[in-house]
């Protein structure tokens, strides 16, 4: 019975885990990749895009929402985090 109960903590640890997926952000507004937008999750800092406007977020698997700041522009983004080892883009305002 204890190794039951271990394994399913363990199980239930694993299915929970933070894994990371890469997403490319791009302004529609000026038609350029959105580079040093902020990320963050419920006021959380997560990153900033690089200068291709790519970040790469590790956080629990499923869908997530994130506010990306950019040129002073505050927009909510909802992204799936899956595990995905290409890179996804994403269209801000």
């Amino acid at each position: 019975m204890k190794k039951i109960a271990i394994t399913l903590l363990v199980l239930q640890t694993l299915s929970t885990h933070a894994i990371a997926d890469i997403f490319q952000i791009i302004s529609a507004e000026q038609q350029i990749k959105a580079v040093s937008a902020v990320v963050t999750h419920h006021d959380k800092h997560i990153g900033y895009t690089n200068n291709q406007g790519i970040i790469i977020i590790n956080h629990p698997q499923g869908q997530n929402t994130f506010t990306v700041i950019y040129m002073g522009k505050k927009t909510d983004v909802t992204l799936n985090i899956s595990g995905n080892n290409r890179i996804q883009t994403v269209t801000i305002p």
